[in-house]
């Protein structure tokens, strides 16, 4: 795999709300062998190294090329996300010359489950998006890994083929992120405003509607009740809606590009709403896990 080629690299060091998106350093280390050598990070990616090979073989300043950004977390590596070039010999290619930049990530197993692959993925993106305006993006995955399918949807890939490689079933999409859209780097100074938000959030509707409305009922002021439920609604008819939202063979709750663009206006207007003094209830269930 070939590595991509920015007119510049490194990048200042991309900051989201969470995460410090960076080039590698000699402290990364033991976090990268750490990766490495996890059999459950490494489930559908052909098993781990040995980690006496790994502590042999990882030099002092591991993974330092053009796109290859550590994500760190309260000043520690939690993952690590990579563009590359796709190799032309392998199958999945949007032009017979192949060579496509292809997104790939990894996460130690306690990151998992809290939004920081998305939220990661979406900031690199955003940065070849500023970098190589109008160029495609790849991702292949096995259509086993659930999750990784799950977060390809939440990125806005779209489906391109699927094929058999390394003895499984492979999943190939593909996005070409709009500069237009890109966010601009998280500010370097913030007004302090204070906000009042409780996130009643999990896999399914049952039982926080009804701590909701007794939350409502005890807390002082001027409080609003949100969801994800008042998002769907305001989808519209079915054709929008149908657009946005679809559902698998086995009843699971698929969401394409048109969801993920209205659902990012949404949490932008319960952000003002929230900063204009308003307090928020947010009755919460992540559609696409």
């Amino acid at each position: 795999m070939a590595e991509l080629d920015p007119p510049s690299w490194p990048p200042t060091p991309i900051r989201t709300a969470r995460l410090v998106l960076r080039e590698s350093e000699p402290r990364d280390r033991a976090a990268f062998i750490r990766l490495f050598a996890s059999a459950e990070v490494h489930t559908y990616l052909g098993g781990a190294a040995p980690l006496a090979d790994l502590e042999r073989s990882v030099p002092s300043l591991p993974g330092r090329r053009p796109g290859s950004f550590v994500v760190e977390l309260d000043g520690a590596m939690v993952g690590l996300v990579t563009l590359d070039r796709r190799d032309p010999m392998r199958p999945g290619h949007l032009a017979p010359e192949g060579n496509e930049a292809e997104l790939g990530y990894l996460f130690l197993p306690e990151a998992w489950g809290h939004g920081y692959a998305v939220e990661a993925c979406r900031a690199v993106l955003a940065w070849f998006a500023r970098t190589l305006p109008g160029e495609p993006v790849v991702l292949c995955t096995q259509l086993a890994n659930g999750a990784s399918m799950r977060l390809a949807a939440k990125l806005g890939f779209t489906e391109v083929a699927r094929f058999e490689e390394y003895g499984a079933a492979q999943w190939f999409g593909a996005i070409t992120p709009p500069a237009e859209l890109a966010p601009p780097e998280a500010p370097r100074w913030r007004v302090a405003v204070q906000t009042d938000v409780i996130v009643l959030n999990g896999g399914s509707s049952a039982g926080k509607t009804s701590i909701a409305r007794a939350l409502l009922a005890q807390l002082p002021g001027l409080w609003l009740t949100l969801g994800v439920d008042n998002l769907v609604d305001a989808l519209g008819g079915p054709g929008n809606e149908g657009s946005a939202i679809s559902f698998s063979p086995t009843g699971e709750v698929l969401v394409g590009a048109a969801f993920r663009e209205a659902e990012t206006a949404w949490w932008a207007g319960v952000a003002e709403m929230a900063r204009s003094g308003v307090g928020i209830v947010l009755d919460e269930v992540f559609l696409g896990g």
